[in-house]
């Protein structure tokens, strides 16, 4: 085991100076009380550093002492108070008469809850180090939402940290420069190192081997190495592994005593704000007697083909319309929507994202309680392949969300065993979408006729669903005829190849 760590650190072996250089590596995360609050209290922060938003200062860069005074004058001369007010905190942070005096007493505090709204993207770096520019977008999706799903919203957010982009990580002193070529996910490589370990795992080893930022920014180089390392520990517990790490990288010294930690410098300790979330997510479960840390069954169903990101966000809309049969809150939903278009305007243009999609929607059907519902998540991604405008040329109007208003409808219908994929989806304003489930059979051959000539509906996607997908039944074939919408020709082939 030590030639295996020695030669994957071999810059850090033998001296005080690399023990200490490894160390601070590991990223320093914002700390906190962690509370039952603690999300609550980031909703409380993005709700101070909305008062600045619509101010002339709004959206230049600010330090955080400039961020702490533009609050305070906010809240005390033009007396403008936040959606989510916290007496304590207001108190404490934006009660004085001299912003130098308060800042040299209570500055540092301040920065540390500054560093948790960086970490979640309220703020977000500029070229120079000392100065911030507040993401009011970020700062409103988190005021935006009950109280319930805060945890849900912060859980999506790890989800997509990167250290190539996550300015918080990228501002921590002792990181290893960030190369153009990083990619790598932390929530993500703990979350597959832990599945492909196959043990309970501890703290140090999760928060030394996939904790820290060095030479190696590649997410499957970075999972390579330490499952190479962790697989070959023989303790189970923290403080065995210690040793077993120590003695390994030669960190002892002309008495042949290990190294010991100084104050604050324990890894788990420095990373545990992120284990401490991911506990809090449902993504690990802490044993209270070992300490150790094992995947939940939750964390497992994001370890798929598709990104977890997006298998989150198929979770947490479907999650919402589960709750009560529709979709519960909207504004949940827009939110998570507005917070991955860019992301998925991206990968809507992919075959090999739609083929996969597709696959998970058909082997992963959504059924509660014995009823079979459709899946929301592909509705959405529907509305976005068509930029919210309706297939069927009609005139919609703007939404809650700022979007054209539409509807998806499934070709084959979805009550009577259409499938769920995006082949079978159009999207269509409330006018047509109500003529096709309201209209006479007049009215429904003419939309289709309509549809048809727009290429919206074609014989292309029906072959697709048998050849690709293997998706279609002879009762849903005949349904298509009974439409119009294939020739009797074409019925036969696709019986031909059922």
């Amino acid at each position: 085991m030590g030639n295996i760590i020695a030669n994957y650190y071999r810059d850090y072996v033998g001296s005080l100076k690399g023990f200490e250089e490894f160390h601070n590596q590991v990223l320093n995360m914002p700390r906190d009380d962690f509370d039952s609050n603690y999300f609550n209290k980031l909703q409380t922060y993005a709700s101070y550093l909305l008062l600045i938003n619509n101010t002339p200062d709004g959206m230049l860069e600010h330090s955080y002492k400039d961020i702490m005074d533009l609050i305070k004058k906010q809240l005390s001369t033009n007396h403008i108070h936040p959606i989510f007010p916290d007496e304590e905190f207001e108190n404490r942070y934006f009660v004085y008469n001299d912003v130098n005096n308060h800042y040299a007493k209570e500055g540092r505090m301040f920065r540390h809850v500054m560093e948790h709204c960086l970490l979640w993207g309220m703020l977000k770096n500029t070229n120079t180090s000392l100065k911030k520019i507040i993401d009011f977008d970020r700062c409103e999706s988190f005021v935006s939402l009950k109280s319930e799903y805060l945890s849900d919203f912060v859980e999506h957010i790890s989800l997509d940290i990167n250290i190539k982009n996550n300015d918080f990580i990228r501002n921590l002193r002792g990181i290893a420069n960030i190369k153009p070529n990083a990619n790598y996910h932390p929530t993500l490589g703990i979350l597959k190192y832990m599945q492909k370990i196959n043990r309970p795992v501890t703290d140090f080893e999760v928060s030394i081997l996939l904790g820290r930022v060095d030479n190696l920014q590649t997410e499957d180089l970075i999972i390579k190495r330490a499952l190479d390392i962790g697989t070959k520990f023989q303790s189970t517990n923290r403080n065995g592994q210690r040793q077993e790490f120590f003695r390994a990288m030669h960190w002892e010294n002309e008495q042949e005593q290990l190294f010991t930690y100084g104050q604050s410098q324990q890894p788990w300790f420095k990373f545990q704000t992120y284990l401490i979330c991911l506990q809090n997510f449902g993504l690990i479960h802490k044993n209270k007697v070992t300490n150790n840390l094992t995947l939940t069954d939750e964390a497992l169903k994001l370890l798929g083909n598709l990104p977890a990101s997006i298998l989150d966000l198929n979770r947490l809309i479907n999650k919402l319309n589960l709750d009560s049969g529709s979709l519960s809150d909207k504004t949940m939903k827009d939110v998570l929507i507005k917070e991955n278009i860019s992301t998925l305007l991206e990968l809507i243009k992919q075959e090999k994202f739609i083929t996969q999609v597709n696959i998970f929607s058909l082997t992963h059907p959504i059924i509660k309680e014995g009823k079979k519902y459709r899946n929301q998540f592909i509705a959405e991604l529907a509305k976005i392949r068509e930029n919210y405008t309706c297939q069927a040329g009609s005139i919609t109007f703007e939404g809650q969300n700022g979007r054209n208003y539409v509807e998806a409808h499934h070709i084959i219908e979805f009550a009577k065993g259409g499938p769920d994929i995006l082949e079978n989806l159009i999207v269509i304003g409330p006018t047509p979408h109500t003529q096709l489930h309201r209209g006479s059979d007049r009215a429904i051959k003419d939309m289709y006729i309509n549809l048809m000539s727009r290429g919206a509906i074609n014989y292309s996607l029906f072959e697709k669903m048998v050849d690709k997908y293997h998706c279609l039944t002879k009762s849903n074939i005949d349904f298509l005829v009974s439409k119009g919408l294939i020739s009797s020709d074409q019925q036969r082939e696709l019986l031909s190849k059922l």
